[in-house]
């Protein structure tokens, strides 16, 4: 796909459900439920989710001018509010499409592999708050025995079609390496939900440096 093609805002939303809605049926989909590392709350955890949608939609995600973060270039709260539409879209998909348990990993200290874990998709559900929710590029990639570093040199070229004269990154990767990591808020043990970095924090750094 060149990116001067690429589709709308709503077309990508799809194309990102399209893409879960296989992995799932293919068993391809990765589950974690992550350990804050912070020591003082060891009981809390989130949910993560990976989704391979090869290196062609992980161009558009990143680098097209109707992508995740050309939104948050417009506005922060452009950007918040397309992050959530996604998360909004993602979490009925996995509602509707996953048994009542999940079997995932158990994710540990700085995203490395604390062993099989099962957890009911009700957790899973009240994790993916929309408005706590985020998504990023995968770095670390959940397998069945264990987590696995994905490439990280694609920091490589500017992404020109979207920032003209302003040396923002495109991120490009292999279809293999084409991850999204879907990360959900914390949940407490009374029930709710945050997330230790205010999102707004997250969303002005989007907007100012396209990174995190």
């Amino acid at each position: 796909m060149e990116l001067e093609n690429a589709g709308t805002a709503t077309q990508l939303l799809d194309a990102i459900c399209d893409a879960s809605a296989a992995a799932i049926d293919r068993k391809d989909i990765r589950w974690g439920q992550e350990q804050r590392h912070d020591c003082n709350f060891p009981d809390d955890y989130r949910v993560v989710i990976q989704i391979p949608v090869g290196a062609t939609l992980f161009n558009w995600f990143f680098n097209g001018r109707t992508e995740y973060r050309a939104h948050f270039r417009a506005g922060v709260e452009c950007g918040l509010r397309f992050n959530n539409e996604i998360i909004k879209a993602l979490r009925q998909l996995f509602d509707g499409k996953m048994n009542h348990e999940i079997h995932g990993r158990r994710i540990i200290g700085r995203f490395e592999d604390g062993g099989q874990v099962k957890f009911p998709k009700a957790f899973a559900m009240t994790s993916l708050s929309p408005e706590l929710s985020k998504i990023s590029y995968c770095t670390k990639l959940i397998g069945r025995n264990e987590v696995s570093p994905l490439p990280q040199d694609f920091f490589l070229y500017p992404a020109k079609i979207l920032l003209k004269n302003q040396k923002w990154t495109a991120l490009l990767q292999d279809d293999a390496d084409a991850w999204l990591n879907v990360f959900g808020a914390f949940v407490g043990q009374d029930g709710r939900t945050y997330q230790p970095k205010d999102p707004f924090i997250r969303a002005k750094m989007l907007h100012d440096n396209g990174t995190t």
